[in-house]
């Protein structure tokens, strides 16, 4: 009967094996590289005054072993966070840049600004990556998920700093740039 399975002149069915679908768990032997950190001013904060975070990572590829067989990963970053360390977090879409970069004043409010109150913070970077895999040179082809990597933590102190030229005097605005409120620790301690 033609188009019965057991018909001996029925055409053969070829199959092709796919490369297979990937997730992000089955990158598990590569890990894309931490970003960097930049901070200004580096090292310290002013109270009330804007701290400017940069952070720094860029597309690269890895080579291994991937389901046994030789392969390629290349990882892309997507998007940037920040844990300030005072229970607050940021994030964005690039990595930021500094005031320099952005023809801005120091202490300039950006995208990846903080303000912070007297204190001492670690502030932690993270970079969230798309992927992308190939065998043998193929074409790229994506990767089902994201992962995030943290980078070094920074730790920074935030003083009270005394100023000549502010737009209020302390008395009007005790919160201000510069003013020392009965709650902030001894000023520069």
């Amino acid at each position: 009967m033609t188009g019965d399975p057991c018909d001996p002149n029925r055409p053969a069915v070829v199959v092709t094996p796919g490369i297979p679908a990937m997730r992000i768990t089955d990158l598990a032997t590569f890990t894309p590289d931490a970003p960097t950190q930049q901070m200004q001013p580096n090292g310290w904060m002013v109270k009330g005054l804007a701290t400017n975070f940069v952070a720094r990572a860029s597309a690269h590829e890895q080579t291994g072993t991937l389901l046994g067989l030789p392969a390629d990963v290349r990882f892309t970053p997507i998007s940037y966070a920040w844990d300030y360390g005072d229970g607050t977090t940021g994030s964005s879409a690039t990595g930021g840049a500094t005031w320099q970069q952005l023809n801005m004043p120091e202490f300039s409010e950006t995208a990846t600004s903080h303000t912070y109150k007297p204190g001492e913070y670690t502030i932690t970077p993270s970079v969230t990556y798309s992927a992308e895999y190939r065998y043998a040179g193929s074409d790229w082809l994506p990767v089902d998920g994201t992962i995030t990597i943290p980078g070094a933590p920074t730790t920074a102190t935030a003083w009270i700093v005394r100023t000549a030229l502010v737009a209020k005097n302390c008395l009007d605005d005790p919160e201000g740039i510069g003013c020392y409120t009965k709650d902030d620790p001894i000023p520069n301690q």
